[in-house]
């Protein structure tokens, strides 16, 4: 493993969190969130970023399944269903 930093307190790389969800909006869910840069992940997502060596904050890059539009996002809560994103729209 590479890592960077001073002696022996040096930080690792982080790794790469790449995974699809299915999404929908913030209002399908049951959360009064209608605006701003928060997603909703399910808890599977939190357990594997707790493994994982990740940078804070978190910030995710979503895109569509077509590849055509990407934006970018923080976690609001680990909460949704799992297979699922709720994301304000």
């Amino acid at each position: 493993m590479f890592s960077y930093g001073g002696q022996g307190g040096g930080r690792s790389i982080p790794q790469v969190f790449q995974t699809q969800y299915n999404c929908s909006s913030t209002a399908m869910a049951g959360k009064d969130v209608d605006e701003g840069d928060k997603i909703f992940l399910p808890p599977s997502a939190l357990d594997r970023l707790a493994r994982m060596n990740v940078e804070y904050p978190m910030l995710f890059e979503v895109e569509g399944a077509d590849a055509k539009k990407k934006t970018h996002c923080g976690v609001l809560e680990f909460s949704a269903e799992e297979g699922w994103c709720y994301m304000p729209f």
